[in-house]
């Protein structure tokens, strides 16, 4: 009598079910199958996953084993791209980044985590670990401005009496002023 051996592969990848003679034991699968975020942690003789399955355990009935996964944890790195530098974290798939760290730049405010140096998606706490393997985030940053005021000490109000200017750039053209007996230095 031929038994069928199904193999229930909980989500991971299709396995082939076997004819097996009675009496006879199934054969290991080869490859094992694979699930996105998990290892393979081995097949079971219970849905529940507690009794390991045997492969020599003789078939005498149609027989369904069970594969258990465990979940993978992978490290994120940070490249916080010109701010202070970050320790790497463990994250575990299917979860959430949790604690990302705030990285400080002087003259930038901070706007994220990214998946890319430029562009990419932004990645928050609350964002669901769906890159499985190890990864680097990508700090982006936007340069904080000010507003510059022209004092003309004495002379004609200065011609623009501000502007605004943005951090590790140039002035550009500054404010012109006149007083009668003085050159402008």
């Amino acid at each position: 009598t031929l038994y069928t051996v199904t193999f229930d592969s909980n989500g991971g990848s299709a396995v082939d079910p076997q004819e097996v003679e009675e009496g006879n034991s199934a054969v290991l699968p080869d490859p094992e199958p694979s699930r996105t975020g998990y290892s393979f942690a081995g097949w079971y003789a219970d849905a529940g996953l507690l009794s390991p399955w045997n492969f020599s355990t003789a078939i005498n009935s149609a027989t369904t084993i069970y594969a258990k996964w465990t979940t993978n944890d992978y490290t994120i790195s940070f490249d916080s791209r010109g701010g202070d530098a970050q320790s790497s974290i463990s994250v575990t798939w299917g979860n959430t980044y949790a604690s990302l760290p705030v990285p400080v730049r002087t003259g930038y405010s901070f706007d994220g985590w990214y998946t890319a140096p430029t562009g990419g998606d932004l990645i928050e706490n609350a964002t669901v670990i769906t890159t499985a393997a190890d990864h680097t985030l990508y700090a982006h940053w936007t340069a904080l401005t000010a507003t510059v005021s022209f004092d003309s000490q004495g002379g004609s109000a200065a011609n623009p009496v501000s502007k605004v200017v943005t951090f590790d750039q140039a002035y550009g053209s500054l404010a012109t002023t006149a007083r009668t007996g003085y050159s402008f230095d």
